[in-house]
């Protein structure tokens, strides 16, 4: 998104961050009603919560370094998570589609409006469109940020999601200098059988290309993350469990464990 201003881009992301819409359903619409736009972080996202709960004791005067494999981790999960979540940053421009009813047009739904930050100003098209038991949603924008960047009803987003959230999948496009060609910056695919059980599957692309894949897997209260280099250079793997609060991280091979106190452990 390089030609977006940095301006746009913080109010996006404040927006993103804040989360749209309680309700995550996206249930067929109808010529009389439309869809509920996807809340993604509610299906789509790592539950991370473990670690944003459960941090080492260092006011009791332990050293760091006794709790350096879960906080190794925690870093990478966080890590992980962030680039995991970068669509939420496309998301926050969905923000005044929430206050806004969408007109129906040759079968679809399509909400039109202006988004507008520190004086500048781009106008978006959202569209549902209902297909079987899901819904496919296009994102699409235009305008002009000077220096010869502008863009014209260019897909900055696309996806489809069941009807009731649980299963999709959306792929986040780059801005570039070409705005007739679609590059794709981030996929992300998603299947949430229960509260408990889902997979979650997100690949980070750079000038088209796979860079990075972030694979999640919760089962009950054992969740597991794999971030990997395209080239297969790098491979990390961490797995933890919620309720025994144990778990390991796996680094350069090298495979690192904590108790259920956090402390390093041998494995």
């Amino acid at each position: 998104m390089k030609k977006l201003s940095y301006a746009i881009m913080i109010a996006i992301l404040l927006v993103g961050m804040s989360g749209c819409g309680d309700d995550s359903s996206t249930g067929p619409g109808t010529k009389d009603e439309a869809p509920t736009i996807p809340e993604l972080s509610v299906y789509a996202q790592p539950d991370i919560t473990f670690f944003e709960n459960n941090q080492p004791p260092e006011k009791k005067g332990k050293a760091k370094s006794n709790y350096s494999n879960y906080s190794n981790a925690n870093f990478k999960v966080t890590f992980g998570t962030l680039f995991a979540s970068m669509g939420q940053i496309y998301l926050g421009l969905l923000g005044p589609a929430y206050n806004q009813s969408p007109d129906f047009k040759d079968g679809r739904w399509v909400w039109s409006y202006d988004y507008s930050a520190d004086g500048e100003s781009i106008s978006i098209r959202y569209t549902a469109k209902e297909q079987a038991s899901s819904i496919k949603w296009q994102m699409f924008m235009s305008g002009d940020f000077g220096e010869g960047s502008s863009f014209n009803d260019y897909k900055l987003m696309e996806g489809t999601t069941r009807d009731d959230g649980t299963k999709g999948n959306w792929t986040f496009n780059v801005l570039n200098d070409d705005n007739s060609k679609e590059v794709p910056a981030i996929k992300t695919e998603w299947n949430a059988e229960s509260d408990t059980e889902r997979t979650i599957s997100t690949g980070i692309y750079g000038e088209g290309s796979l860079d990075t894949s972030i694979d999640y897997d919760q089962s009950g209260v054992e969740h597991t993350m794999t971030i990997e280099d395209a080239n297969g250079s790098e491979k990390d793997i961490i797995f933890w469990n919620t309720d025994t609060k144990t778990g390991y991280v796996i680094d350069d091979g090298t495979k690192m464990c904590w108790d259920e106190n956090l402390a390093n452990i041998p494995c």
